[in-house]
């Protein structure tokens, strides 16, 4: 986002999550009849929702949650299904297979929650089905993950130390 005053600096994906937080603060202000902050926080949302409209013309890197659950780019579907369309050709051979195993499984099943949201039920099975078809341990929906996803970020440490009581701290697979 540039460095803007007034603008939040962070990955697309935290300010499309920033604006889903401001559009339930919105509501529960309106369940708690307090419309003059209902409207601040929509209006804080809409500014947010200009600005990341405004930043991300050229692509749309938000697109594993511009729909569901944020619902900032409900406006602009003709572009969400753009890019989905593109990253969709890029992945499936023409029946609709991944060609390869999605590098992050998260974000393949991130889009199909968008596909759901655009109608396109047919792109929401596949993947589904591509999923149950690929599992680790069938019937447990677990699945094997990219170890380099992180994108050459470190992992987090964890504060409670909750791994020691797991006893491992990497596992090889989602569930």
């Amino acid at each position: 986002m540039d460095n803007q005053p007034g603008s939040i600096t962070l990955d697309p994906n935290a300010n499309v999550m920033s604006y889903r937080a401001l559009m339930d603060a919105a509501a529960l202000a309106d369940r708690r009849q307090q419309p003059d902050t209902a409207k601040r926080w929509r209006t804080q949302a809409q500014q947010l929702k200009t600005a990341w409209q405004q930043a991300n013309q050229k692509g749309f890197p938000s697109f594993t949650n511009g729909l569901w659950p944020s619902g900032i780019a409900v406006s602009d579907t003709t572009a969400m299904t753009q890019v989905l369309q593109q990253q969709w050709d890029e992945s499936t051979e023409a029946t609709g297979t991944f060609k390869q195993t999605p590098p992050n499984l998260q974000a393949a099943i991130a889009q199909a929650h968008q596909w759901l949201f655009l109608q396109q039920p047919d792109r929401v099975w596949t993947t589904l089905k591509w999923f149950w078809q690929n599992q680790a341990s069938p019937g447990l929906y677990t699945w094997g993950e990219n170890p380099d996803q992180s994108g050459g970020m470190p992992m987090p440490k964890s504060f409670s130390q909750w791994q020691r009581l797991r006893g491992w701290v990497n596992p090889p697979h989602i569930t």
